[in-house]
């Protein structure tokens, strides 16, 4: 919801993750007229059923569309940077304030969010704390 104009933009439908810093930088909404990517930044205000922001998305290039976002993690296998296979990604906690991502949950265990390495097209990579 754009604060500005009150006007919904979309419905989020899933969101781009920086690896290296632990963080989401932007969301992907769905039901735009664009198929817009809205940069973290930008966001006011992010609560369970809505999230705010002021001006709502930037266009960006000559037809308004904004480029495709990494793949999503839920779903995604999950890797440990020594091969061993933990299974899907069954959800992401993050900081709502700041975008930071707190933990991956995995069927086994939730896995700090500092333990994220990359983010591929076949997986997610994390850091294995194994001896």
């Amino acid at each position: 919801m754009d604060t500005t104009t009150a006007e919904k933009l979309g419905e989020v439908d899933g969101f781009v993750v920086d690896p290296a810093n632990h963080r989401i930088t932007a969301l992907r909404l769905a039901r735009s007229r664009a198929g817009r990517l809205l940069a973290w930044e930008r966001v006011a205000a992010f609560g369970p059923d809505a999230v705010t922001v002021e001006g709502g998305p930037k266009r960006r290039g000559g037809g308004g569309r904004a480029s495709a976002p990494g793949p999503e993690l839920p779903g995604r296998r999950v890797l440990t940077d020594r091969g061993r296979d933990l299974g899907p990604v069954l959800d992401v906690t993050f900081d709502p304030a700041t975008g930071e991502v707190t933990g991956v949950v995995v069927a086994e265990e939730a896995l700090a969010g500092e333990r994220l390495v990359g983010v591929g097209s076949y997986a997610v990579v994390v850091t294995d704390q194994t001896g």
